[in-house]
């Protein structure tokens, strides 16, 4: 299975839901190099200029929307849907992402950001 498919394979046991987009929880996230290489508005991200300002707002938020929405990081896509990690606005999906099921999210997004050798 290539990195597409296995980031997909973690894409697809979150949940989906309406996202008002009000941008409250973004801010800068840890991704996998792939994510960072295929997403579709490639920016230069000036990290020092970032933290000197104090605005740890994700660069790819603009006029309060995701201009990257569809290919947003694993992380972004977990915010609404686990209790750790509620939507400010009350947003959720029918079914919530299990203890269990975040577990497992966890385990195969480590292993892409290579933090856990198999």
């Amino acid at each position: 299975m290539g990195l597409k498919e296995k980031h997909q394979r973690l894409y697809d046991m979150i949940p989906g839901f309406k996202c008002k987009q009000c941008g409250e929880c973004c801010g800068p996230i840890p991704m996998t190099k792939w994510e960072s290489n295929n997403r579709l508005i490639q920016k230069e991200i000036n990290v020092i200029k970032m933290l000197e300002s104090r605005e740890l707002k994700c660069p790819h938020l603009v006029n309060s929307k995701c201009e990257i929405y569809e290919q947003r990081p694993l992380l972004c896509r977990m915010f609404g849907t686990v209790e750790p990690m509620p939507c400010p606005n009350n947003c959720r999906p029918d079914r919530m992402v299990t203890e269990e099921e975040a577990h497992e999210i966890k385990e195969g997004y480590d292993e892409l950001m290579n933090k856990k050798k198999i």
